[in-house]
């Protein structure tokens, strides 16, 4: 990242050279990134392999809750999340596996829906107390790739106001803001391999 960002402003300043806007380069660096691209130092990328786990995520957000995965002696199986008081299914998953993570602000409740052996994530905003599904985004991640091979993990929170979801992927890593309300990506950082090997 640091290598690419360093030679932005040179090129640019030397384009504007000839028109005696040389100091403009280093304020136009940031909007001529490719998409997905923010400047240095923002949006760290943050991992904590507990919390990359369906069990440690229903142990913390949802306690109150009757959650079923059916899948307990295998890696693979289906979710269910229902209320206490009345039996009503809140969320279902068929194809879900032990690494599907989620978390939760009050009454709303954000699932990171993806493939442990594929790129990309999804998000889902549900209501816990009607039980439906408020949004749901696909994450910019770290873009398109092709694989054969691939690992796949997700780190999910919130902070009251945005959903932040740390991807780890055997091509890269990212970091992605997204609003809680709306489900719009509000900030997209890719890490390509060469930046943390």
């Amino acid at each position: 990242m640091a290598t690419h960002m360093s030679k932005t402003p040179l090129l640019i300043g030397a384009l504007l050279v000839g028109g005696l806007l040389v100091p403009v380069s280093f304020w136009l660096a940031p909007f001529v990134l490719p998409a997905g691209r923010i400047s240095e130092g923002r949006a760290p990328w943050l991992w904590d392999e507990q919390k990359a786990n369906l069990k440690a995520c229903i142990d913390r957000h949802l306690t109150d809750y009757d959650v079923v995965f059916t899948g307990a002696d295998s890696f693979y199986g289906e979710l269910t999340i229902r209320s206490k008081k009345d039996g009503s299914v809140i969320y279902y998953l068929k194809n879900a596996h032990k690494r599907v993570v989620l978390t939760r602000w009050k009454d709303t409740l954000f699932v990171a829906e993806y493939s442990p052996i594929a790129t990309g994530c999804e998000v889902i905003a549900v209501d816990l107390g009607t039980g439906k599904r408020v949004w749901k985004t696909r994450l910019r991640g770290i873009g398109p790739t092709g694989h054969s091979q691939y690992s796949n993990s997700v780190n999910i929170e919130t902070d009251g106001a945005k959903v932040i979801v740390y991807g780890n992927e055997s091509h890269g890593k990212y970091v992605e803001h997204v609003d809680m309300k709306t489900g719009k990506t509000l900030l997209n950082r890719a890490f390509d391999v060469s930046e943390w090997e």
